[in-house]
């Protein structure tokens, strides 16, 4: 029988990557990538959205490329940008574009006149929460434009925050938006592993929904296509995904000179510190600086 394989997909900043992975032989084959949709014009200065619908349409478009080169395919797998936002409903369909993590609107000034929008988050957290938060809290992650769009009164009523890859999944599949962690920095307890409702409360987004928390082994649900109904697995973060797949050990350095870049290491266990700190699997964590 086929050794079975699956469809990967990455959600990058300049290109959306799809490929047949076959886990067995350890091999990516019939490599296709779509540039990543542009900005929309015409938007305030700082600010970067992009049209949600387009970017599922162009991961449709790979997975129907891919679909028959995917001998036995066992489901989809993802990963990709871990900052910014798209608000959802409970069936995956978009209650807001796609806030780019290179936007930079919380650098505006507050109406209330004290600092910038960010400054007004930094005020309202301690050493204890930023620690707990691992050092994530920044423009850029989606708690940040969650404070943004409530200060604005533009945070729609019944939406759940997800990232890109949590809202492409969610959207394939018509389901309601499951989360790994490593894609939950800026709200994540990493004492814990959930979210950090103390945090969340005190920046006025108690009415905000939040995926649920699971395992990259879990399917969001099935994507029907061509007949075929595939499981979609739960996405996961690009910084720690890369590092995962060369291999990264104990002691090593993780240096990633590119448009995000990082110097990382792996630890067995959380050891917050002046850096910034992320999950990442099976029970282990990175130290980072990006």
């Amino acid at each position: 029988m086929p050794n079975p394989t699956f469809i990967a997909l990455d959600l990058g900043t300049s290109f959306i990557k799809g490929a047949v992975a076959d886990p067995v032989r350890m091999r990516l084959e019939h490599v296709r990538r779509l540039p990543f949709p542009e900005p929309i014009a015409g938007l305030p200065p700082l600010f970067c959205e992009i049209d949600p619908g387009q970017i599922v349409l162009a991961v449709r478009s790979l997975i129907q490329q891919l679909l028959p080169r995917a001998t036995n395919c066992a489901g989809i797998v993802m990963c990709g940008q871990m900052g910014g936002l798209v608000l959802t409903d409970s069936q995956g369909l978009p209650l807001s574009n796609y806030i780019a993590w290179r936007d930079q609107r919380l650098l505006l000034p507050a109406p209330s006149g004290q600092g910038t929008y960010f400054d007004q988050i930094s005020a309202r957290l301690g050493p204890l929460e930023r620690r707990q938060l691992g050092q994530e809290v920044r423009p850029g992650i989606g708690l940040s434009y969650l404070f943004w769009l409530a200060a604005e009164k533009r945070l729609p009523a019944g939406a759940i925050a997800a990232t890109l890859p949590d809202f492409v999944a969610a959207n394939l599949c018509g389901a309601p938006p499951a989360m790994h962690p490593t894609l939950a920095g800026g709200a994540l307890n990493l004492e814990t592993l959930a979210w950090h409702h103390g945090v969340i409360d005190s920046l006025g987004l108690e009415r905000v929904g939040w995926p649920a928390l699971q395992d990259v082994r879990e399917p969001v649900g099935r994507f029907e296509i061509d007949g075929v109904s595939l499981p979609c697995y739960t996405p996961v973060g690009d910084h720690q995904c890369a590092l995962a797949g060369v291999g990264l050990g104990f002691e090593e350095l993780s240096l990633n000179i590119s448009t995000g870049s990082q110097a990382s290491l792996l630890t067995p266990r959380l050891e917050v510190g002046d850096y910034q700190t992320r999950p990442f699997f099976d029970g282990r964590f990175l130290n980072t600086i990006t």
